[in-house]
């Protein structure tokens, strides 16, 4: 759950099934007071991950089901006879970043995963902030 610190934060959450739509999507506003929005994250919540990149490893923040949960990614599909470790996606370059991962999360792996997005400093910094996730 986001955490508080000096400014209010605001969260306006709204999960629903869109009627074009095969997936719950999650779509989270994020401000500092209703009429400042900072940011909306749209999350499909079965195939989209977003998360802070932690001794080579990605601590998911959301969804909530997998909140603080840690995984490896592998390109590796999940009915591979290979292990995932074959194919598994270095994040040595990525360390202390949110990234937004696409791919199906299974045990301590996401599946097929395709990093999608890697948060720039400022992103970084609102993510670490909201999700109470400070570099020390």
């Amino acid at each position: 759950m986001p955490k508080t610190s000096g400014e209010e934060w605001h969260w306006l959450r709204s999960a629903g099934r869109p009627e074009n739509a095969s997936e719950l999507k999650v779509i989270i506003l994020i401000s500092l007071s209703p009429s400042n929005l900072i940011g909306v994250l749209i999350v499909n919540d079965n195939e989209q991950f977003l998360g802070m990149v932690k001794e080579g490893k990605l601590e998911i923040l959301i969804p909530e089901a997998q909140a603080e949960k840690t995984v490896r990614l592998t390109e590796m599909p999940m009915q591979a006879a290979i292990p995932p470790e074959a194919q598994e996606i270095i994040l040595k370059r990525h360390e202390g970043k949110a990234i937004m991962v696409k791919g199906h999360y299974s045990g301590d792996w996401i599946y097929s995963a395709e990093i999608i997005d890697v948060a720039g400093p400022i992103q970084n910094a609102l993510v670490q902030k909201a999700f109470g996730k400070f570099e020390k």
